[in-house]
């Protein structure tokens, strides 16, 4: 600020080091918060002979660009160090009986700190007298707070152990404490930036903490008219739309998040073994041939020389001829266009969506930020295209959707045994299958799924089969599995009920 500025100067004190924390600020709030942050960029002109450096935990390459912009005016060396976190676990839940599971997650945590993040102020206080009437300790805190309370309650989390706080943004800046033993996010954050600068107040002991975001469409529309409502100028909102389609990407990924959310700000990591994903992995389906014809037309509009969003993407495999296709001509120049209707002639945009979001997290796809949030192909992302590698995603949560994959994927489920669907699953046998599975995958450094599928573990856990005839019938199980794993689940089965 100008005075403290005006101090400085008047009292010829030299300086010879200034940090700015939380670096980041400059370039995801700047004007639209406060006008100080951009102001920032002066201090290189008035502190001439000063080093100036800045911090941040969490930014993505555009976001570090910016700041080595407006901090350092383009002349500032980068240094980054490794983002990941792997005492910390990932999950990811909806928000559908969001109370009940709630409950269920801190009955896991009874008497650790935690802290649970919600949207609002309102919900601050609500969540916390709910959970306070369910047999747990909680205090609420929001910028409404007065300064005193903020403080009182700041103290309470910080000294009594066991302490949950239900808060807002404002809450995190500055805490260090060291055994947070849980982050959960009842809202969607901002941002992927957002969302790990927020779970990274968990664990700081380096032991593990565990972090649960619940995620509905709902949340995901608020998120899109905080920014449309934001007197921020056009660019800004444009970016901060693609930074929240990464972050919806990352809560429908089946890969695994760790790996997800480290290649978001351009780290690399191995399958963790500890996030939901790994653990007890989502059904998947072959989605070679929907991939190929969206990276298809991603791979003719690179070699026009043009980089477009999801959206457009969508408009042209499904054959639109709106106006923004017919003034780039891209209803006759890619010849991809409408190739999605023409093999899925019953798929949504839903559909379409689903199968994009499934590219970019599992790296197939590249959001470049830099460039309005537009779509690229990786090296991944060729060799799908060009049927060296096929694409496995996440069943499509669509209920009237009956397009060519999902009727191949019934008639493969279907030319095996037909189950009876009210023989129950054994619980118990199903918690000692994934255990087996999830060795097997540690050993091999592949993910569980590889192994074998929910859906074929549950059948195993329904059929209990006794020897290698009874097994191959089990759905999912072929001769070379079989050989592979056959007698070490069999040997699971059979120790299961002789215990």
């Amino acid at each position: 600020q100008g005075g403290f500025l005006k101090f400085l100067s008047e009292s010829q004190i030299e300086i010879d080091l200034i940090v700015v924390d939380e670096a980041h600020c400059i370039a995801k709030w700047g004007p639209d918060f406060r006008k100080d942050y951009e102001r920032l960029s002066e201090l290189k002109k008035i502190f001439t002979n000063s080093t100036i450096v800045g911090f941040t935990a969490t930014a993505d390459s555009a976001t570090r660009n910016e700041i080595k912009e407006k901090l350092f005016a383009s002349k500032g060396l980068v240094f980054v160090k490794g983002f990941d976190r792997p005492n910390l676990s990932f999950s990811v839940t909806s928000k559908i009986n969001w109370k009940d599971r709630l409950l269920g997650l801190l009955s896991k945590h009874k008497g650790r700190s935690g802290i649970i993040y919600v949207l609002s102020r309102k919900d601050t206080e609500r969540v916390s007298e709910f959970i306070n009437r369910n047999g747990h300790t909680s205090i609420s805190y929001h910028a409404g707070l007065s300064t005193d309370i903020r403080q009182e309650n700041q103290n309470l989390f910080m000294t009594k152990p066991g302490m949950i706080v239900v808060a807002t943004i404002a809450f995190g800046m500055g805490i260090d404490k060291p055994d947070v033993r849980f982050v959960f996010h009842l809202n969607l954050p901002q941002s992927m930036e957002a969302f790990y600068q927020e779970v990274g107040r968990a664990g700081r002991d380096g032991k593990h903490a565990d972090t649960v975001l619940f995620f509905g469409i709902d949340d995901l529309i608020k998120r899109r008219e905080m920014i449309l409502q934001s007197s921020a100028d056009e660019e800004y909102k444009i970016r901060e739309n693609k930074r929240l389609d990464y972050l919806h990407d990352y809560c429908e990924t089946s890969e695994c998040r760790r790996t997800v959310l480290l290649q978001y700000f351009g780290d690399q990591s191995t399958l963790c073994g500890n996030c939901d994903n790994c653990t007890d992995p989502p059904e998947q389906v072959d989605s070679t041939l929907p991939a190929q014809i969206i990276l298809s037309a991603i791979k003719r509009l690179e070699l026009l020389g043009q980089t477009f969003g999801r959206q457009h993407i969508i408009d042209i495999v499904m054959g639109s001829e709106n106006e923004k296709i017919i003034e780039w001509g891209h209803n006759k120049k890619i010849t991809t266009h409408g190739k999605g209707k023409e093999h899925f002639p019953d798929s949504s945009k839903h559909f379409w969506m689903h199968i994009i979001s499934q590219l970019v997290s599992s790296g197939n796809l590249l959001l470049n930020i830099e460039k309005r949030g537009g779509l690229e192909l990786s090296k991944k992302g060729n060799a799908i295209l060009f049927n060296k590698e096929k694409f496995l995603s996440k069943r499509v949560k669509e209920e009237n959707f009956q397009g060519k994959i999902h009727s191949q994927q019934i008639t493969r489920d279907n030319s095996k045994t037909i189950l009876n669907e009210t023989n129950e699953t054994d619980e118990r046998l199903m918690g000692s299958l994934k255990e087996l599975r999830l060795k097997i995958a540690r050993e091999e450094n592949v993910p569980a799924f590889v192994i074998f599928s929910d859906r074929t573990l549950k059948e195993m856990s329904r059929l209990k089969p006794k020897n290698d005839s009874d097994l191959l019938q089990v759905n999912g199980v072929g001769s070379v599995k079989l050989e592979k794993y056959g007698d070490r689940f069999l040997a699971c089965i059979s120790s299961t009920y002789s215990d």
